[in-house]
């Protein structure tokens, strides 16, 4: 679905589609969409702004492909291929290149890997055979792989740079409950809880704006299944509801300015 800043407007593009990741110039979207056949939400497709125009990247190939997103450059998609592997293929599924594959003992289901404005690091999300998750980077060509946040925090996606590459905003579920929003610095360094909801309230999903002055987040109260669009500064100040949405959902996307 999409809506405009201000909350009006709001639209379905695509149906049973998840994961959606406006291409820098503003000109598509790529997400993750059920297969014709098998495995829920495992082909990466993607289409105009209105939904037109939908070409599935993964096509035929066997296995399970999800969590795509663009380079800075627009040129490129990184996504993750069953739960295993970081690759990148081309805007037409070809030319695919495996980036790195998971560590031992750890998987990418919602690994989310992203890259930087730079293009030169993969921030991405691992999965302990515990359930207990880390976030992780690695440079673009998979060498250098480095641990960020520590399984205790168990760091979630959604994840997303900041537009100058400083910040790292993703979701941590550290004592249970909906989650808060938390942004790091790429070394690991500078960790900063910006919520601090308890109980049944939340804050999950995050994402920048185009111009890193807003966090874009999934609002959630569980004890009343009420859930919404806000908006707030990288600082936690200026928390602003843009849309009440009748159902739950995953992931968020701040496409560029019009």
């Amino acid at each position: 679905m999409t809506v405009r800043r201000d909350g009006t407007d709001l639209q379905r593009v695509v149906a049973h589609a998840v994961h959606p990741n406006w291409a820098p110039d503003g000109s598509t979207i790529v997400f993750a969409r059920d297969h014709a056949s098998g495995p829920t939400f495992c082909s990466i497709q993607i289409s105009n702004p209105d939904g037109s125009g939908i070409v599935d990247l993964t096509g035929a190939r066997s296995g399970c492909e999800h969590d795509p997103s663009f380079t800075p450059d627009g040129h490129r998609i990184v996504f993750v291929r069953n739960s295993r592997a970081i690759w990148r293929m081309n805007l037409t599924g070809g030319a695919r290149t495996l980036v790195r594959r998971a560590p031992d003992q750890v998987y990418l289901d919602g690994g989310d890997p992203n890259v930087s404005p730079g293009g030169g690091i993969i921030a991405f999300v691992v999965t302990r055979s515990d359930g207990l998750r880390a976030l992780y980077t690695v440079k673009s060509d998979g060498t250098q792989l480095n641990r960020i946040t520590s399984f205790a925090l168990e760091a979630g996606s959604r994840i997303d740079w900041a537009p100058s590459g400083r910040h790292i905003v993703f979701t941590e579920y550290k004592g249970g409950g909906p989650g808060n929003t938390a942004i790091i610095r790429p070394d690991g360094s500078g960790l900063l809880q910006v919520t601090h909801y308890s109980g049944d309230l939340g804050a999950g999903g995050a994402v920048y704006s185009p111009d890193g002055g807003w966090i874009l987040y999934r609002h959630q109260n569980d004890a009343v299944s009420r859930y919404a669009i806000w908006k707030m500064r990288p600082d936690g100040s200026q928390r602003t509801r843009i849309r009440s949405m009748g159902v739950f959902f995953v992931t968020l996307d701040w496409g560029p300015q019009p």
